[in-house]
């Protein structure tokens, strides 16, 4: 009886131990989880030129539809799993990243508090942007009045000398004969250059990428100036014709994206 006893005892004692260890060492055999690094996916680099950049601002072009689908991930295709939220069309957003899928960018924006993406071809530049702002005019400078010690005494004429007697002219021989001129031929007018295309012509888009720029004014394809793409092999009707620097240019409707393209990347049907 008495060996048992010390043997409860003896265990108790021990357990006491280890509870006083495992409450003042921090090397413990319990085993503390640690947290799961999270892996963000990689995306592939944008090799098409964007035309907006990170922080610009830009505008959801008002289309058919009166909302657009904000994307969770940059993907071509209306999956419902990849829908975020809605965006109203005509909302002003900022961009916050560029992505490439495929042969589409994508932009992503925020907006209305929500921060997702959309394709280019919904985004246009504000209106006004890029434009050179008027300098303003230069007031003119009173020009100041001399003083009296800037004023100089103005130096008396001189007397002029009297003109010496002029020999007279000898005889001056009879002038030749002068040959009369010969007719020179008029110069030609250079004929004035003509479009090929005319308004109403059905044309299809050609060029050497998948997509061709559209502008929104005849001219250079400076980013300001750029109205969108329009995929290759699009079938258009033309509305208009212009002229810019000898170059011909056509205003078309491709989609929801309406700009001039040049003539070199029509083709008649």
């Amino acid at each position: 009886m008495r060996r048992r006893k010390l043997s409860y005892l003896s265990l108790t004692a021990i357990m006491l131990a280890m509870a006083v260890l495992a409450c003042t060492s921090d090397q413990t055999w319990i085993i503390h989880p640690t947290a799961t690094p999270t892996v963000t996916p990689t995306r592939p680099p944008v090799e098409m030129e964007p035309l907006y950049e990170v922080g610009q601002q830009v505008l959801v072009t008002p289309g058919s539809m009166p909302m657009l689908y904000l994307l969770r991930e940059p993907r071509v295709g209306d999956e419902l799993g990849n829908r975020l939220a809605m965006c109203f069309a005509g909302t002003t957003v900022e961009i916050e990243d560029i992505a490439q899928h495929e042969d589409t960018i994508f932009y992503r924006v925020n907006c209305v508090g929500n921060s997702g993406w959309l394709p280019q071809d919904v985004l246009s530049p504000l209106e006004g942007e890029g434009e050179e702002a008027e300098a303003p005019e230069e007031e003119p400078t009173d020009t100041p009045e001399p003083t009296e010690e800037e004023v100089t005494d103005t130096p008396e004429p001189t007397e002029t000398p009297e003109p010496t007697d002029t020999p007279e002219p000898t005889d001056t021989p009879a002038p030749t004969d002068t040959p009369e001129p010969t007719d020179t031929p008029e110069p030609t007018s250079t004929p004035e250059p003509t479009p090929i295309f005319e308004a109403g012509q059905s044309v299809s888009v050609i060029g050497d990428y998948a997509l061709v720029l559209l502008l929104i004014e005849p001219g250079d394809d400076d980013v300001p100036n750029r109205a969108g793409r329009c995929p290759v092999g699009t079938v258009v009707v033309i509305g208009d014709v212009d002229e810019y620097n000898g170059a011909f240019f056509y205003r078309i409707e491709c989609g929801q994206i309406e700009g001039w393209i040049p003539e070199d990347n029509l083709q008649a049907e």
